[in-house]
Parts: C-alpha cells; sequence; structure tokens
C-alpha cells in the first residue's frame, strides 16, 4: 500500500502491482514475526492469532480455517511464491494443506534459472520470484497469489550501494 502508486527517481516503485491495482484485492496486515515470519503467515492465511513461541507450520497437520480453501471452493486457482527452501518450517508441506495447488519455491526457482542472493540464507532474489509470480498470471482465470519477499524480512543482507558497504554478522562477505 505505502508504494503503489509512488515514484522514486522518475520511476514506478511498483510498476506490475500498480497495473493490476484496480483488478484486486488488497489486505492491509500486520504481521510481526512470533518466532518466524510463518507464523505471520498462518495468521493472515487462517484468521488464527499465533503464540509466539510455537513454529505452527512444523506442528499443524490441517488448516480448516485456511482462507486457501475458501478461494479454492469459489473456483480460484492458488500459488504460492517464496525466495527460501520449501522445506523450511514445513512450509511446502503447509501450504499445500492449506489448499495451495502450485508452489513455487527456491528450489522451483532455482531450476528456473533465477539467481540466488550470495548473502547468509542464499534467497533467490525478489525481481526472480516477482517475476515467477508475473508469468505465472493467466487472463481469464481467477487467481490468488500469495508472495513472500525477503526484503520484507532481511533488508540488512543487501543494503543499496549508497546505504553501506556489506559487512557485520550476517555478511557472507
Amino acid at each position: 500500500f505505502g508504494w503503489l502508486g509512488r515514484w522514486v527517481t522518475g520511476k514506478p516503485v511498483t510498476p506490475f502491482l500498480d497495473a493490476t491495482a484496480d483488478g484486486s484485492v488488497a489486505l492491509r496486515v500486520f504481521g510481526p514475526h512470533k518466532v518466524g515470519s510463518s507464523n505471520s503467515n498462518y495468521e493472515i492465511l487462517n484468521g488464527r492469532v499465533a503464540d509466539q513461541n510455537v513454529i505452527y507450520y512444523s506442528y499443524i497437520p490441517e488448516y480448516p480455517d485456511s482462507i486457501i480453501h475458501k478461494l479454492v471452493s469459489r473456483g480460484y486457482g492458488t500459488a504460492v511464491f517464496h525466495g527460501l527452501n520449501g522445506k523450511l518450517f514445513n512450509l511446502r508441506e503447509a501450504y499445500t494443506a492449506q489448499g495451495v495447488a502450485r508452489l513455487f519455491f527456491k528450489e522451483e526457482l532455482l531450476e528456473a534459472g533465477y539467481r540466488a542472493s550470495s548473502r547468509v540464507m542464499k534467497h533467490v532474489l525478489d525481481e526472480g520470484v516477482l517475476d515467477m509470480a508475473a508469468q505465472q498470471l493467466t487472463t481469464g482465470k481467477r487467481q490468488a497469489q500469495f508472495i513472500v519477499t525477503m526484503t520484507s524480512h532481511l533488508p540488512f543482507l543487501d543494503p543499496a550501494p549508497e546505504v553501506a558497504e556489506p559487512g557485520g554478522t550476517f555478511s557472507s562477505d
């Protein structure tokens, strides 16, 4: 929301999202990382509050309250795009159990030729995640995409050159 329709140095910040905004539904959500961001995802997709001491996706096998099930029942195609490994926090199994039909994690994105960061988690770069999501959109078919970007998690790993040189605890340099 904060970046939709904004321009920096004469260029739109989110050109693709700007172009699709009129025909989309966007939800404003505050999802603090409780143990890990997967708990925030759990809260958003299931309408439940997560305890900050348990990684829910590692323990729960069924998700009857998942909004994904409701979207599928209404004819939406569903997909998840995430720059990290699908085994992390049991994400691959958890999203599948919630009704997600197509999964694009680090494994699938690397296989498709997208680049990984050289930083600590070696995640697929956000531009690759967003590009794959854009490629998967099919005109004429209703779709719901859940996209997890890493810059929203780890902005300190790949700082802008004008901010600082990489270094410190989380640097691979």
